[in-house]
């Protein structure tokens, strides 16, 4: 019998990649304006400062840390840090904040399983306050009894500490957890690998040979969550 569900929050949730290409849009002509330089010199720039983040930091939520990026990106090019390090962070999150998107029926399947008295929560990558500030924009962080996130383990998904952390807040046995997320590699295969059941959000079709997934959460009923255990 399924006790927990947990979510992941990013693309799970809401579509993060739309907001994020709508944030970086905002990001470029600042950078434009400021800066004079091209969308092509921000993206690309941008782009590789993430990557050495994470080839210097690993898997930790520090890695994902839009004001270290930003930072880096221009001290890269001798700029001025400040105060242009956290204008842009805060245009940045300002801007996904404001184009975040509810995926369709995740309010309805939340209140579906409170209903069912099934003990739901979160399980994110990324730091804490941004993800508490996604969950309160997206006004679903009421559904919520617990959260997981990377920065508070120390080391992001698919990490078994970070889904040990997430067994010992659901209250239940692994085999009585679902965990629900879109990223089959950190999601999927790191509940799994823990003994929970695992549920692919793929509203895209990008999986379509993987049996346990859905596409859309007004198809998803109480039956079949208990028809994962």
């Amino acid at each position: 019998m399924i006790k927990t569900v947990i979510f992941d929050l990013d693309d799970t949730l809401y579509d993060y990649k739309d907001s994020h290409r709508i944030a970086m849009y905002a990001i470029c002509a600042y950078c434009e304006r400021e800066f004079g330089l091209t969308t092509r010199e921000t993206t690309e720039g941008i782009d590789k400062i993430m990557k050495q983040q994470f080839d210097e930091m690993g898997p930790i939520a520090a890695s994902h840390n839009r004001i270290i990026r930003f930072q880096r990106f221009l001290e890269e090019r001798d700029l001025p840090v400040f105060p242009h390090a956290l204008t842009m962070s805060n245009l940045y999150w300002k801007t996904l904040m404001d184009t975040a998107i509810r995926e369709p029926g995740i309010r309805e399947c939340l209140a579906m399983l409170r209903n069912s008295d099934i003990r739901l929560g979160v399980g994110t990558n990324m730091t804490a306050l941004i993800q508490y500030q996604k969950l309160d924009q997206l006004k679903l962080g009421e559904y919520f009894d617990f959260i997981v996130t990377s920065e508070e383990i120390g080391i992001d998904k698919p990490d078994p500490a970070f889904f040990q952390c997430c067994i010992e807040k659901a209250k239940a046995e692994p085999d009585e957890i679902l965990f629900i997320g879109d990223n089959y590699e950190f999601d999927i295969k790191g509940a799994r690998s823990a003994g929970m059941h695992a549920l692919l959000y793929d509203p895209k079709d990008l999986r379509p040979n993987e049996a346990h997934r859905i596409n859309d959460y007004r198809d998803l009923t109480a039956d079949d969550i208990q028809a994962m255990a």
